[in-house]
């Protein structure tokens, strides 16, 4: 390490600037374990950090100055030398083989109490050749203990009314996705795009319908015991994951004890902090709404409240609202009639805020994450339009480098879109594992490892995107999960046609026989099944068994593959230094599943067709595009913040 002020002097550093930053993470809905979200986000943030600091500003995205700074002096090799100078016990050759060592000192660690905490310090150089020393403290502010839950009647009779909006909104904005993203393509893509929403509508309708029957029986169905055991562990996991929800909707009083959680934690980061200190509050979904109502709302001009950087990720604000005694929703003009003065958009109010005391406020939405549905902003029709706008095309003035913001004219936040897992059951609760999107632009405000020349007046002065080190390694990653989703999504298609097209499962069924024998063979010695011994003797009876076992294992395998290749090629493509993509062997990966499953669609589907020669080569065209689709596309572009309706 670097222990006085001799040593910075002697390694030529121009200053060596020392700063704290408070950070509090907020949970979203469903209960939490103590220690739970606050090693979530500590560990890939402390993780990206210590990368980060092992990297000189010109692998880090450095300006052009900083960049002629580093290469000239020789900083980076005196500090080097200092360290191997002042720590003892270096290794040699022929020592055990050790772990890269790591740049980050922990301070107090403590977890699994009520009082949890991480304080970690890393010194690196900045984007301007500076020697910086960061500390960063670490809290969580943990609201799903703070109040009484609903009972289950009261949630399933909430879950009623609550699931006919969800699914319209869910609705709404897939569609909405669908038709945006299908731009181009000669006009293909908007065919596959009404395909593809009317199959969402089906689906989707069929689902509610279940859901809402089941809401509707499992009341009264659960005061029967034996009906009730079984249905207890369902009840259960739902109550855990959503009962907190219609408690901040519809019952004021503990929405005030949820928001005095995050209050309190907040209060005190910014105690510790100080007026010199940045305090950066981390919150997910339902957490976002509930910290947003806090810091925007009645507590907007509280100086022990206040906070330098707001970042949110799938933000449930514009889904659950302001708490509220009743479920009706009033409209502004009928605020208006009675006289109300209530505060009800925190968006118009962070924007109002003087810009002494307005936060940074930075908004994460992943794609398919329905929660928020996209942007944040003061209604429906401008989160749309923000939306929109981040697959605007950017344009290249004269002389100018591309600006990686889009811009637009509704009030809203620094918006970043991501690409998470390309599936809208999982995106909502992936924003931590999204390295390149999420924690790397985290990692970066809390170090202040972000591009200061706002404004380039040369293409070799370009503004990095702080969306990713790069915006090669940004549009790498979209690829990536783009293809991640249609690879699934081809998988399950092949499956279903293996049950649902006869000839395609007479074809596979034969291709699979000997397999099935094999299999059907390990089951009997697995469950101890002998014939006329056993009451699961009868089900191997069936033919459907073994096929079902084989064409569920081979679904399985191959859903585990695709998935186990691009968790390979997000790793890679996290560890490459900026602008240097080191990654063209596993760019292919995708292929490796999507063109062998695409042959054996065309194939079934051709056998099914008995050999038509039209159908051949609409699949063949239809494989072609398939396999290159992910590949094609706009790829969205962070929003700018705006705080002003007139510009």
């Amino acid at each position: 390490m670097i222990d006085s002020e001799s040593d910075l002097v002697a390694t030529g550093a121009t200053s060596h600037e020392v700063s704290r930053v408070e950070l509090v993470v907020v949970h979203g809905m469903g209960r939490q374990i103590a220690g739970q979200t606050l090693l979530e986000w500590a560990e890939p943030v402390l993780q990206r950090m210590d990368w980060l600091a092992k990297g000189n500003p010109t692998e880090n995205g450095a300006s052009a100055a900083a960049q002629k700074m580093a290469e000239e002096s020789t900083l980076l090799a005196s500090v080097e030398r200092i360290h191997a100078a002042r720590e003892p016990g270096i290794a040699e050759a022929g020592d055990d083989s050790q772990g890269e060592p790591t740049t980050i000192e922990f301070g107090a660690v403590v977890l699994g109490t009520e009082c949890d905490e991480v304080t970690a310090s890393i010194q690196f150089l900045d984007l301007e050749a500076h020697l910086r020393r960061v500390t960063v403290h670490i809290t969580e502010a943990r609201w799903s203990e703070a109040f009484l839950p609903l009972s289950r009647t009261q949630i399933f009779t909430w879950g009623l009314n609550f699931v006919f909006r969800a699914v319209w909104r869910l609705l709404r904005y897939l569609s909405t996705v669908f038709w945006v993203t299908s731009r181009g393509f000669w006009g293909i893509g908007r065919v596959v795009a009404v395909v593809a929403i009317s199959a969402l509508w089906i689906v989707v309708g069929i689902l509610t319908l279940v859901a809402v029957v089941f809401l509707a029986v499992s009341g009264p169905l659960l005061l029967f015991p034996f009906v009730g055991t079984l249905l207890k562990p369902v009840v259960d996991v739902l109550v855990d994951f959503v009962g907190d929800v219609p408690a901040w909707t519809q019952r004021p009083t503990r929405a005030a004890a949820m928001r005095q959680v995050v209050a309190d934690a907040v209060s005190s980061a910014r105690t510790r902090a100080g007026d010199s200190d940045r305090v950066i509050v981390l919150a997910h979904s339902e957490g976002a709404a509930i910290t947003a109502n806090l810091l925007f709302g009645d507590a907007i001009d509280s100086p022990e409240l206040r906070v330098d950087t707001f970042a949110t990720l799938g933000s449930a604000l514009s889904l659950l609202g302001a708490p509220s005694f009743t479920s009706h929703r009033l409209t502004p003009s009928e605020l208006a009639g009675p006289g109300l003065s209530v505060k009800l958009n925190p968006v118009r109010a962070w924007a109002g805020m003087d810009a002494a005391i307005r936060p940074r406020w930075v908004d994460f939405f992943a794609t398919w994450d329905v929660i928020p549905s996209g942007p944040t902003s003061t209604g429906p029709a401008a989160r749309r339009t923000r939306w929109a706008a981040s697959y605007t095309p950017s344009v290249r003035s004269a002389g100018a480098a591309v600006h990686p913001y889009a811009e637009s004219s509704e009030l809203g936040p620094e918006e970043h879109p991501v690409h998470n897992t390309a599936s809208a059951f999982t995106d909502h609760q992936s924003y931590s594992a999204n390295i390149v999107q999420v924690i790397d632009p985290l990692a970066r405000i809390v170090l202040g490892l972000e591009t200061l020349d706002a404004s380039p007046t040369s293409e070799s002065a370009a503004v990095r995107p702080l969306a990713a080190a790069s915006a090669e390694q940004n549009r790498l990653h979209v690829r990536a999960v783009k293809e991640l989703g249609l690879n699934r999504l081809l998988v399950l298609t092949l499956a279903a046609l293996c049950f649902f097209v006869p000839t395609l499962a007479d074809l596979f069924g034969l291709i699979t026989r000997g397999p099935a024998d094999i299999v059907t063979a390990a089951l009997r010695w697995l469950l101890q099944v002998r014939a006329g011994e056993s009451p699961l003797a009868g089900v191997f009876t069936f033919s459907w068994v073994p096929y079902f076992v084989v064409v569920a294992g081979a679904t399985a395998l191959l859903l585990w593959i695709n998935a186990a290749l691009w968790q390979k090629f997000e790793r890679q493509l996290a560890s490459c230094r900026y602008d240097r993509i080191a990654v063209p062997r596993l760019r292919v990966w995708g292929l490796l599943v999507r063109v062998p499953v695409s042959l054996a669609l065309v194939l079934g589907l051709t056998v099914a067709g008995r050999g038509n020669v039209l159908l051949l080569v609409i699949l063949l065209i239809g494989a072609a595009a398939v396999i290159g689709a992910p590949w094609f596309g706009r790829i969205p572009r962070i929003v700018d913040s705006r705080i002003s309706d007139a510009g």
